[in-house]
């Protein structure tokens, strides 16, 4: 019995560090300090966290994506409800064609081919090659349509979107040279 007694203060004691903190296996590594901005008193530009500028940095990065896949969005919506018509075999064969906007926001949009029409006198003599010639030929004078289209809708936005890329790289130039020291 004497020694049950003996090893259960032993015990305890040694359940009782097990829980307790221990400054040993504390640190202060660089993920814990830099994960919200916080980085020493080194600017957010040369890598430091500048005072938490780094979170707000990302999250202003984030919505301005936001903002730009809005603006696509609205730019192909206009689109999609644009009918485009085109015409191939000197006239005789018409298309009708959409814009149909991609399905995410990284997607590739489609074209829609809604309708063909053929000048009925032309059909009744034309042999399947000429159809098949005058069908494609409108086809491509349609997506030739759209395309134009689209560049003309998209012009500001492409001409924006240059310019936010310009900015963007002059930033990285910037916290590149603040972080080693060249001006």
């Amino acid at each position: 019995m004497k020694l049950s007694f003996a090893l259960l203060p032993a015990l305890l004691v040694g359940t009782s560090n097990a829980f307790s903190v221990n400054s040993a296996f504390h640190t202060r590594s660089s993920t814990r300090l830099n994960l919200f901005g916080g980085g020493g008193d080194k600017p957010a530009a040369a890598g430091g966290g500048g005072g938490g500028a780094g979170m707000l940095q990302q999250m202003a990065a984030f919505k301005k994506a936001q903002e730009v896949l809005a603006e696509k969005a609205k730019l192909e919506k206009e689109l999609s409800g644009d009918e485009f018509s085109a015409t191939g075999a000197d006239g005789k064969v018409t298309t009708v064609m959409k814009y149909v906007p991609a399905p995410g926001a990284m997607g590739e949009p489609t074209l829609g081919v809604e309708s063909f029409a053929f000048d009925d006198d032309w059909f009744q003599g034309a042999s399947v090659d000429d159809v098949k010639a005058g069908v494609k030929e409108a086809y491509e004078e349609g997506k030739k349509e759209i395309a134009k289209a689209v560049q003309e809708k998209f012009a500001p936005f492409t001409e924006k979107m240059a310019k936010m890329q310009t900015e963007m790289a002059q930033q990285m130039q910037e916290a590149q040279a603040a972080a080693t020291g060249d001006k």
